[in-house]
């Protein structure tokens, strides 16, 4: 079975994780404390989950076109978004008043070996467009991966002409 790697803050309830388990996922949960993204010295943003597919996962529903799975991950990413963006992730500082923060999902996805494509969501992004955006990142991921893996296959083909050509 392959893993879904999730990190999440404390406070996030493991259950919302568990419809990715119908996908065929086993989930790997790890529970850390806030973790705030800086931007310029301002923190904007604290990531509440990162989750990371596996590779053999997502080449098959976007180049083996296992468009249901696909579509359900979508849908299962939209959910999670849904219940997530309303949180109101902190900073706490001893002695001083939380300083509350927009919440962010960051999604990894192996487009190779050693290369992932990230899709950060925030309260940025409206609600009316949430869908679209996750289509459109889901085509260009398999772009992404295909274009990987003709990479790879030249790469193999011209050590194997030189290869030849030395023997």
């Amino acid at each position: 079975m392959q893993e879904l790697k999730i990190e999440k803050i404390e406070g996030i309830p493991l259950e919302l994780f568990e419809t990715f388990r119908e996908l065929g996922l086993e989930l790997k949960i790890r529970t850390s404390g806030t973790r705030a993204e800086l931007q310029n010295d301002i923190v904007d943003f604290i990531i509440i989950s990162t989750m990371m597919f596996p590779l053999d996962f997502i080449k098959a529903i976007l180049i083996d076109q296992t468009k249901i799975i696909a579509s359900k991950t979508k849908k299962k990413i939209i959910e999670l978004w849904g219940i997530l963006k309303s949180t109101n992730p902190a900073i706490l500082k001893s002695n001083k008043d939380p300083e509350y923060k927009q919440p962010k999902l960051r999604i990894i996805f192996p487009i190779s070996e050693n290369e992932n494509s990230v899709l950060e969501l925030d309260n940025n992004i409206p609600d009316r467009i949430i869908e679209e955006t996750i289509n459109q990142y889901f085509e260009l991921l398999s772009t992404q991966i295909l274009n990987r893996m003709s990479e790879q296959e030249i790469s193999s083909k011209t050590k194997m002409n030189i290869n030849n050509k030395n023997n």
